[in-house]
């Protein structure tokens, strides 16, 4: 039984291994060589809700999507995470205004 259940997996696995590796070729065949031109930023951002700031965002209420622009690659900065409500003075450290932690972060194109 286990090893009925085994090759089953194999196969299922070797069958979508050979989706990931030929779909590649298979879109190189099709002629699509000249990739399309990417949007500006004041072409994608037409119409929707700036929120500025460090980081400006831009929220898509059609599509419910949020599209962050990102002014500076590889540029470094400090990120940090913290509760803007809590439970009040507890034994949990659930505290209004808590800092929970900081990161570096750095955007970069790839």
């Amino acid at each position: 039984m286990f090893r009925q259940a085994l090759r089953w997996l194999i196969g299922i696995v070797g069958i979508a291994t050979c989706g990931f590796v030929f779909a590649p070729t298979l879109e190189a065949q099709r002629g699509n060589s000249t990739p399309e031109a990417l949007p500006s930023i004041a072409e994608k951002t037409a119409g929707l809700e700036l929120m500025d700031g460090m980081l400006p965002l831009y929220w898509d209420t059609d599509q419910g999507r949020l599209w962050m622009e990102i002014p500076e690659l590889d540029k470094e900065f400090i990120h940090f995470v913290g509760y803007g409500a809590g439970l009040g003075s507890n034994d949990l450290g659930l505290d209004r205004g808590a800092l929970r932690g900081s990161r570096i972060v750095k955007f970069e194109r790839v």
